[in-house]
């Protein structure tokens, strides 16, 4: 047997641990390379953790079976232009799908995996798919550290819940954190198609509109030595690209003219004026009370803190043309926080906006922050400083745990996915095609309207529209519901309708429809009851 060479052997021994060292310095060197892969990573990650907070039976909103009774509905039959399931609302007479993109991206989710599992599972890839979009637009917009800001973000337990319900509010934040970036870097035609899709996805559009108008005029505004028209050069093309986009988008569109009215009704009457005072609406149109703000969104703060502490030392530096551009991007951006900060403290609704403009503007000023000159020292006080990062990384695992913790446990409660079916087929097998069904309560009509399309309802998606289409009328609705009617009959006969059903819990209309002649119970079970006007 021949002997072995140990010269040939080290050499063997030592490639092989260049070929690993190689290896690992591609794969550390592959962001730098192919830098979308960093928001890949926070796609792959942000779907882990948010699948699990999908795994129940339920929905935490009741829009949701809406959205997802219009998925079906667009697949078998295409673009639903007519509402005619509430015919005593505003939505009757002017109706836009303000969500139909997303509604067609729901299709191949819930022809794959089933209506429940599908909603569920993209719910979970567009929420995460939001987070990635955030990252994106803050590496674009040259923020340092941007996936770590997005994923700090993404657990927060205020941006995971509304981003986490089956509704359109991921799609949302990604097209409005994409859109402000491309705004804020003037790419023109980008911006241009983001606004068009948006149009047609989501009913926040005109936050883009107004907010990136103001990012290009701050990113665009006159420099030292500038000529006098030199700013507006800058600043027109984006602007024209930004708002031509989104009236193509209103414009070429499926549900053109109606949906100017709807846009009416829909942006400016219920999102803008807000009807909170004159009758109940849903939860998230009251205020966010700031101490609550604050008190769930901790990590906000802290970003917050830092980024006021060190401001001072940041706008006392003077940098080049670069630095300023960044620092006016800064500023930028905490506009557009500070505007939905206010929106939010109005209408807790809109802090899933909120959360991702106000991470990215703290990170935009922590971005600036420098340690040239400080490794001495660190290298001195090597101890301390891991103490403190350690402390600071234990702190953030604990807000993140908590946060996601409280998100799922807000999203498991609420709507059981098959609320009402039983009760729904009753309706389906003794109504005529088209007949008016009364509900208890106006968040009871999505989870109806899933079940039996056949029939239609009285209120349902906002109380706001039926309130806008007849004051009277709603009033009239409202007090039979509470058990509260002088004359339970004339309400039936003014809305044409035979069938009362109602949860459990409305005491008060149960016991004023057992008291009349006029009613008889013909259907319980554990969720609901249905009366018969006679």
């Amino acid at each position: 047997m021949g002997e072995t060479d140990p010269i040939n052997t080290n050499h063997q021994e030592l490639n092989s641990k260049n070929s690993f060292w190689n290896l690992v310095l591609s794969v550390w060197n592959l962001p730098k390379a192919f830098p979308w892969v960093r928001e890949v990573g926070v796609f792959a990650v942000m779907l882990a953790l948010y699948l699990p907070l999908q795994q129940s039976q339920s929905f935490a909103d009741p829009d949701s079976f809406y959205h997802l009774k219009m998925a079906e509905l667009i697949a078998a039959h295409g673009p639903v232009r007519n509402f005619i399931w509430l015919p005593f609302t505003t939505l009757a007479t002017f109706f836009a799908d303000q969500h139909f993109l997303y509604h067609v991206a729901l299709i191949p989710f819930i022809k794959i995996f089933g209506p429940l599992a599908g909603v569920k599972i993209a719910t979970a890839a567009l929420a995460a798919l939001a987070i990635a979009a955030l990252a994106w637009s803050m590496r674009s917009m040259g923020i340092r550290y941007a996936a770590l800001f997005a994923l700090a973000a993404g657990v927060m337990n205020a941006l995971a819940f509304r981003i986490g319900l089956s509704k359109a509010s991921a799609p949302g934040v990604a097209l409005l954190v994409i859109g402000l970036a491309l705004a804020a870097r003037r790419r023109t035609w980008a911006l241009a198609a983001v606004a068009f899709i948006y149009v047609w996805t989501h009913g926040s559009w005109p936050a883009l509109v107004g907010l990136g108008t103001m990012v290009i005029i701050i990113v665009s505004w006159p420099e030292k030595g500038d000529r006098p028209l030199m700013a507006l050069k800058r600043g027109l093309s984006p602007v024209a690209a930004l708002w031509s986009g989104a009236a193509f988008g209103v414009i070429v569109n499926p549900f053109f003219p109606q949906n100017l009215r709807f846009y009416w009704e829909q942006i400016v009457q219920i999102a803008v004026i807000n009807y909170q005072s004159k009758i109940g609406v849903g939860a998230e149109w009251y205020p966010y009370e700031p101490a609550r703000l604050a008190s769930d969104l901790p990590l906000v703060c802290l970003m917050a803190v830092v980024a006021l502490v060190a401001f001072p030392a940041i706008v006392a530096v003077n940098g080049d043309a670069t630095r300023q551009k960044r620092l006016r991007l800064a500023v930028a951006i905490s506009a557009c926080a500070g505007t939905f900060l206010l929106l939010t403290l109005r209408s807790q609704r809109h802090v899933e906006y909120f959360v991702p403009l106000a991470v990215s503007a703290a990170a935009a000023w922590i971005s600036e922050i420098r340690f040239s000159g400080a490794w001495p020292s660190v290298k001195k006080n090597y101890v301390a400083v891991i103490f403190v990062l350690a402390g600071a990384l234990a702190m953030v695992m604990s807000f993140a745990a908590t946060g996601l913790a409280r998100a799922k446990k807000d999203l498991v409660g609420g709507y059981n996915f098959t609320l009402y079916q039983k009760a729904a087929e009753y309706l389906k097998a003794n109504t005529a095609a088209g007949e008016v069904v009364l509900h208890a309560d106006w968040d009871d009509m999505p989870p109806l309207f899933y079940w039996d399309d056949k029939d239609k309802y009285v209120m349902g998606l906002d109380p706001t529209f039926m309130y806008r289409a007849n004051p009277k009328r709603y009033w009239d609705y409202v007090n039979f519901t509470l058990g509260k009617s002088d004359d339970p009959p004339s309400v039936m006969k003014e809305l044409g309708a035979r069938y009362v059903v109602a949860d459990r819990e409305h005491r008060e209309l149960e016991t004023m429809l057992a008291r009349s002649t006029r009613f008889s119970k013909v259907y319980t079970d554990k969720e609901s009851v249905i009366y018969l006007f006679k």
